[in-house]
């Protein structure tokens, strides 16, 4: 059963992903904080396309139903994202 678990949430994280990439600049990942918390992201998307950030969330939402809820915050500061900056792995151009 644990197996089913892990491999449903697998696959539930993977569709947010999927449907944030489009939007999104980048996305940071960090361990979940609970053995029921499938996903935990920052993600680093422009202004300009937050209501399309929104959209993809809300697609989100209406794929996983009532098994599952989204805990979506912010804007917040790309705190997450300095060490890239900064290694040169993300730029601004």
């Amino acid at each position: 059963m644990a197996d089913g678990l892990e491999r449903l949430a697998g696959h539930d994280r993977e569709m947010i992903l999927d449907q944030l990439d489009p939007v999104v600049d980048a996305v940071s990942l960090s361990e979940p904080g609970s053995a029921l918390q499938v996903l935990n992201a920052a993600v680093l998307v422009a202004r300009d396309r937050r209501t399309e950030l929104d959209r993809a969330v809300d697609h989100c939402r209406e794929q996983l139903g009532e098994r599952m809820r989204i805990r979506y915050v912010g804007p917040q500061p790309p705190y997450s994202f300095v060490d890239p900056v900064r290694t040169g792995e993300l730029a601004w151009g």
